[in-house]
């Protein structure tokens, strides 16, 4: 797949939780959600700039898949440990579930 077809199936997989955010009342967090989507949404291909890896192979993985969210999650909790507990767990759980939906999407 393309670029683009990546960028569009990221984006796909991600509206229903970026819908379940703005109907909550978190537009701006939405957006910014679908814009790490879009950011990462090549990451898994990284494999084809890296020696001695080899395309589909380990960055095409759940476990890698998993990795992503799990540092996107970090991120996510370290922007929002300045607003209290529940907006850092709030937002270390919306990173994992960004950094799992864009890399599973590019696994479709």
């Amino acid at each position: 797949m393309h670029k683009k077809g990546h960028i569009g199936a990221a984006l796909l997989a991600t509206a229903p939780v970026v819908f379940v955010v703005t109907a909550a009342g978190f537009s701006t967090l939405a957006l910014a959600g679908a814009g790490v989507v879009v950011a990462g949404s090549m990451l898994p291909d990284l494999d084809m700039r890296l020696p001695f890896v080899t395309h589909r192979g380990p960055t095409h993985t759940v476990w890698f898949a998993g990795g992503v969210g799990v540092v996107y999650g970090v991120v996510g909790a370290v922007l929002g440990s300045g607003t209290g507990a529940l907006a850092t767990l709030a937002l270390g759980a919306y990173g994992v579930l960004l950094g799992v939906v864009t890399v599973g999407a590019h696994l479709l």
